[in-house]
């Protein structure tokens, strides 16, 4: 067969103000800590960076970001006036006249801007995203919980910003109101603040004092006391008004450079790294040292050796095609499909996942030493199983899409999240698009599926790097669409008591696609996370079941489930406990028995649960065979005794399935007690 291309277009390294020559190694830091003075003076916002109250703050010095080298620098300052923040920023740029400033809303940072973590007393749980664009625009907010008891937006902060040009680089000021955090400033006050540049214009490119984007462990502490020395850049500054005299020590490794320096006010003291070093390659560690004279640390930074500037590559997106499908596997209104994801088919694995109800593979067809390819395929549909295969060019050359196991295309998984192979950038939806027309153009009758991070629930989510807005985006480059996300193993110590989350994204995903494609959800069934990670437990069977139902009751016409480890001496692809496979299997039978059911269509606001205080039982109702099936979830850890009204249901009994009771109907109200994260699933036969 014909192999497609696409067209890449390729973006060489170019000048730009205060470039990184290419491969050449950077430091980036990994530990730092910043100042936040007090100033005699309020800097005036007008977007000349001429204040004497910026000769007097902390420099603040960007010149790469996290594993990279930049191409455009920027430097910032940041002080103290009253009860407000201020911060002034240079952005260097060769493309001032290609300034992106369009965007709107919640795609403001798609614009040439600044953005600002603050972690006030490095509470992570409520940390705030401010944003300064290239035109003076502002965004951020406080944070709150949610009806989930999740961290979401509260109330806008009221910033007031002026941006200005120079000859090679835009400008701002910034006023930032502390009053609106609700915490008193002391001497003693540490929080933590991360500053990030995202630069659309010309060739784009992120960059950060310290840190990545929403990633507030990473960032540096900000404190608030009286000292005159601070960092400024691989070097110190005194900022006070007399001379300081300190020590400095720079080292790496066993090796060290002392020096006795004294400061006077306004000057910066640079220290020669790369003379203590040498050429060194990136990985190498270093770090600088503010000792007072007896020899006391005072503050420390930090730094990681990184690659310099490499190339990047953009791709044009094209135009959605529609799909038309014969009907398949996934149309049987008694399939419900239960998946595995990237996983072994030799004959012994593949019996084990059918015996607890597994019907679905999804990817794996070449991860594995063996079966591969065809073999792979082979073992899957002897055993009555189907596969869900990646869009790769090595599967249509060879044409394995025509193996009677397939039943649908897989696009690159996780696509929201950073790609380390990208320069830690998303897959753009656009090349997802470009999947699309691809599968559609080789096989028009396969659907395609895109599975989605955790991100599309989580909004604290570190590695997801885009917007929400964007996600409908993403949406219409699939036929059916899922997400996974695993609480009790990513969420800390709190995630078992987290599990809503589950629906906080069903609800999402089935908003973005306006109701009308298939969703699945993958599920988290066994300890995966590295062993010493802290909070991380696997599941209990009961809050693995308890998962199911909260995505099914939230939409999920299909669920997978991650099998995979790196708790032990090393990575298990088939990583699930055997007590857990046990408890699997029941679980899986209960939702195949309930497949035509589940598949009916859902009669909308059939139930509704009145609950004590903030409590919440999610219902789904279904008329099947002349019954109406009610299930209900807890979605909550802790006791419930809820009233279930069910629509247009009278007196009668419900019968509770697989529990072997029978709870009384009246005037089409249940009464049943749930206990923390019970599920109940009834059915009403009218007389």
């Amino acid at each position: 067969m014909k192999t497609l291309t696409r067209s890449i277009i390729v973006l060489l390294a170019v000048g730009c103000a205060a470039a990184t020559a290419q491969g050449e190694t950077v430091p980036t830091r990994t530990e730092s800590v910043l100042l936040a003075p007090r100033v005699a003076t309020a800097p005036k916002i007008d977007g000349k960076l001429d204040d004497d109250a910026w000769k007097k703050a902390q420099p603040i010095k960007l010149f790469s970001y996290v594993n990279r080298g930049i191409r455009s620098r920027t430097d910032a300052w940041i002080c103290r006036y009253e009860d407000n923040i201020y911060i002034a920023a240079r952005c260097y740029d060769d493309n001032l006249d290609q300034l992106v400033t369009e965007n709107k809303g919640r795609l403001m940072w798609r614009n040439d801007c600044l953005e600002i973590f603050v972690v006030p007393n490095k509470d992570l749980s409520l940390w705030t995203k401010l944003l300064v664009t290239s035109d003076g625009r502002t965004s951020g907010s406080t944070w709150v919980r949610d009806e989930w008891k999740e961290p979401t937006e509260g109330a806008p902060l009221k910033m007031t910003a002026k941006t200005g040009r120079e000859k090679n680089a835009w400008t701002v000021e910034l006023v930032i109101p502390l009053k609106p955090f609700g915490l008193k400033i002391t001497s003693r006050s540490k929080w933590a603040f991360g500053l990030n540049r995202e630069k659309w214009s010309g060739i784009s490119e992120v960059s950060s004092f310290m840190g990545g984007f929403n990633k507030p462990t990473q960032y540096p502490d900000l404190v608030f006391d009286n000292r005159t020395i601070v960092f400024d850049g691989v070097g110190v500054r005194n900022i006070g008004e007399k001379s300081r005299r300190v020590k400095l020590r720079l080292a790496s490794g066993e090796k060290f450079e002392e020096m006795t320096v004294r400061i006077k006010p306004g000057q910066t003291r640079a220290v020669d790294w790369r003379k203590l070093l040498g050429k060194k390659e990136a990985g190498h560690e270093f770090s600088l040292e503010i000792r007072n004279t007896k020899g006391s640390v005072l503050a420390r930074e930090s730094y990681k050796l990184v690659k310099g500037v490499q190339p990047i590559a953009k791709m044009d997106p094209n135009a959605l095609p529609a799909g038309k499908f014969p009907k398949g596997p996934l149309d049987d209104p008694n399939f419900f499909p239960v998946g595995v994801w990237l996983q072994p088919a030799g004959a012994r694995t593949v019996k084990a996942y059918k015996n607890i109800g597994v019907n679905i593979y999804f990817g794996g067809i070449d991860s594995y030493p063996r079966p591969k390819d065809k073999d792979w395929l082979d073992n899957i549909h002897a055993a009555g199983m189907y596969a869900i295969i990646p869009i790769k060019q090595k599967y249509i050359d060879n044409e394995l899409y025509k193996h009677p196991a397939v039943i649908g295309w897989h696009q690159p998984d996780e696509p929201d999240l950073a790609q380390a192979s990208r320069n830690n950038s998303p897959i753009p939806a656009g090349e997802l698009l470009s999947n699309f027309i691809m599968a559609r153009a080789i096989k028009p009758n396969l659907p395609v599926f895109l599975g989605l991070s955790q991100g599309v629930a989580n909004d604290r989510y570190i590695a997801r790097v885009i917007s929400y807005d964007e996600y409908p985006e993403y949406c219409k480059t699939a036929d059916i669409l899922g997400y996974d996300i695993y609480p009790c193993n990513s969420l800390g110590a709190d995630g078992p008591n987290r599990l809503a989350v589950i629906a906080k994204g069903m609800d999402r995903l089935a908003k973005w696609t306006g109701g009308k494609k298939r969703l699945y959800f993958v599920i988290e069934a066994n300890k995966f996370t590295k062993a010493g990670t802290k909070g991380s437990r696997s599941p209990t069977p009961e809050e693995v079941k308890t998962q199911m139902w909260m995505a099914i009751v939230h939409g999920a016409r299909g669920l997978s489930i991650f099998c995979h480890s790196w708790a032990g001496k090393r990575m298990k692809a088939v990583g699930i406990a055997p007590e857990m496979m046990k408890a699997l299997k029941p679980m899986l039978s209960e939702i195949h028995n309930l497949a035509a059911v589940i598949n009916s269509p859902t009669v909308v606001d059939g139930a509704s649960a009145k609950v004590s205080g903030d409590g919440r039982i999610s219902t789904m109702v279904k008329k099947h065979g002349g019954a109406t099936y009610v299930f209900a979830v807890n979605m909550f850890r802790k006791a419930e005794k809820p009233v279930i009204t069910v629509k247009g249901a009278g007196d009668g009994v419900a019968e509770v399935l697989f529990e072997d009771r029978k709870v009384p109907l009246k005037d089409g109200k249940i009464v049943d007690e749930f206990a923390p994260y019970a599920v109940h699933r009834y059915k009403i036969v009218a007389k």
